[in-house]
């Protein structure tokens, strides 16, 4: 968390454009280590490496639509638990409680964590 917010306070100089900028790239990183966590928990060390090589998945290039679609192609129903797991690890990673919500599936939770973290780190 210290590593969000000294990051994003290097940066307010530089411009509002640029902070913001800086925000979606801490923010994407934060999705990028909450799925490798939460694919560790589930599938293991090698399983988890294996996964993330044939889902071609690189911290630089996060797309959250792309990723649920490619993890939806792999494990069809499965996949459901994995993002669950996930979207937790995220929760827990930006030090807010997840709590369950009628509706919502993996982009719709990625969606209101980019909304909650954009208001805690202004």
């Amino acid at each position: 968390m210290r590593l969000i917010e000294s990051s994003l306070s290097e940066q307010e100089d530089s411009g509002s454009n640029s902070v913001t900028n800086q925000k979606n790239k801490v923010f994407n990183e934060l999705v990028y280590e909450s799925i490798l966590s939460g694919l560790k928990q589930i599938l293991g060390e090698s399983g988890s490496s294996s996964t993330l090589y044939h889902l071609k998945l690189e911290s630089g290039s996060f797309d959250p639509r792309v990723f649920h679609e490619r993890l939806t192609d792999m494990f069809h129903a499965g996949a459901a638990s994995i993002e669950k797991v996930i979207v937790k690890e995220l929760f827990k990673a930006m030090d807010v409680q997840f709590k369950e919500r009628q509706g919502y599936d993996f982009l719709g939770y990625i969606e209101l964590a980019k909304k909650i973290y954009s208001s805690k780190f202004r």
